[in-house]
């Protein structure tokens, strides 16, 4: 099921730790983006990070700690599975020129480490083909299908352009808007449901480069 795709096997037993059980989302992850532009100004991936909660980042640090110690080769095997299992689901991005949906290839550049209590995740997701923002509109969310993990960018950090960026390039985040209803049902699932794989895209961020 997607919903145990980001957070492994493994976050169902974090999710004793104090948080209720009768809502999703139930695990929230914070992010860093940033398009990645080619010499010639066209966007060719996107560049980010995740900082996951707390609370994953303690029962992952913790079954480390059991099994000899947290180390890098540990944490980087956590890594490797992560990426593995968030493969087929494009790592929760999902990208558009108009409303077409972007191919991704697979992730390249992975780092993790912690931060503080925090764990987090560094990788680039290539475009298959890259897009030039200058010829028709580029927009991007990340974001779990199933709303299980809330998944939105530092609030006080503005997104980032990284690599040839031309000059008349800008970028603008655009909140979730979740109606009503929307929020209503996020709030009826607990921790063994889900209503599909439509849910998490009511709740995303929508990010938009235009040049």
């Amino acid at each position: 099921m997607l919903h145990r795709v980001l957070i492994l096997t493994l976050i169902v037993a974090s999710l004793a730790v104090a948080r209720d059980t009768e809502a999703h989302p139930h695990a929230w992850v914070d992010l860093r983006s940033a398009p990645v532009f080619d010499t010639e100004g066209r966007i060719t991936g996107i560049e980010q990070t995740w900082y996951f909660d707390s609370y994953y980042s303690y029962f992952i640090i913790d079954e480390l700690e059991a099994a000899g110690g947290v180390t890098e080769d540990g944490l980087e095997v956590v890594a490797v599975e992560n990426m593995a299992q968030l493969a087929p689901f494009d790592y929760f991005n999902d990208v558009r020129t108009g409303e077409l949906q972007v191919a991704m290839g697979e992730a390249d550049s992975v780092k993790t480490g912690i931060h503080g209590d925090r764990i987090w995740m560094r990788f680039t997701v290539p475009l298959e083909h890259p897009v030039d923002p200058a010829a028709e509109a580029f927009r991007y969310a990340i974001y779990d299908p199933t709303y299980f993990a809330e998944m939105l960018h530092f609030a006080d950090e503005p997104i980032m352009l990284v690599g040839h960026v031309p000059g008349s390039c800008g970028v603008l985040l655009e909140p979730p808007s979740p109606t009503f209803e929307a929020v209503e049902l996020a709030s009826a699932l607990d921790v063994d449901q889900s209503d599909g794989d439509g849910l998490g895209l009511l709740f995303a961020e929508w990010i938009e480069v235009s040049c």
